[in-house]
């Protein structure tokens, strides 16, 4: 048996937020669904010319620490805070094209 995974849209739009991220989403509306294994994914593109491509990886971690944003965004290359606008420090990488978002506790 093999498990699946979801991957976003090829329009970038991501799943609606409050969903139950879970289980994978159906192949509808533009969502591939790709099996996780290498077996899987082989068999699943064979006969269809499809090449699934990683658009997207997310990682969260916990620093277990208070985190000065404003201190952040003055002293760091590439970041922008604008707490009116967005709770968190915005960083961008050109190469490796990479955002990181910091929030504070």
């Amino acid at each position: 048996m093999s498990t699946s995974v979801a991957l976003p849209a090829a329009d970038g739009k991501a799943p609606a937020a409050g969903k139950d991220d879970s289980a994978p989403l159906p192949p509808a509306g533009g969502t591939a669904v790709v099996p996780a294994n290498a077996e899987g994914a082989a068999a699943a593109t064979q006969g269809s010319g499809i090449i699934p491509i990683i658009q997207n990886i997310v990682a969260t971690v916990n620093l277990a620490v208070k985190l000065d944003l404003k201190n952040i965004a003055l002293h760091a290359r590439n970041a922008e805070y604008n707490p009116k606008r967005f709770a968190a420090v915005i960083m961008r990488i050109r190469d490796p094209r990479t955002t990181a978002l910091i929030f504070a506790r």
